[in-house]
């Protein structure tokens, strides 16, 4: 049996396509200041945009999730959402 890598997960290509573009590359030679310097180079604006994207992407892995290993919760939950929809839609309309 292979050896788990530090994401949980024995291969690793899964994880680079999921969260790839979230990754953050540390220089073990760099110090602390020069990663805090590095760090504060990105814009405030442009980070909170990029963390709405990664909360985006782990809220879509959630529920990919629970799809695949809680199917029936997950259906009935999600025909109930439907069916308050539906009746409010209608309440609406009236």
């Amino acid at each position: 049996m292979g050896h788990r890598r530090v994401s949980g997960r024995k291969n690793v290509h899964a994880f680079i396509i999921r969260y790839g573009a979230y990754a953050a590359l540390v220089e073990p030679s760099e110090s602390l200041d020069e990663l805090l310097a590095r760090l504060a180079e990105v814009a405030q604006e442009a980070f909170l945009k990029e963390r709405k994207r990664l909360n985006l992407t782990l809220l879509d892995e959630a529920k990919i999730q629970r799809f695949r290993h809680h199917r029936t919760e997950y259906l009935a939950e999600l025909e109930a959402r439907w069916e308050a929809a539906v009746a409010q839609a209608k309440s609406q309309v009236v």
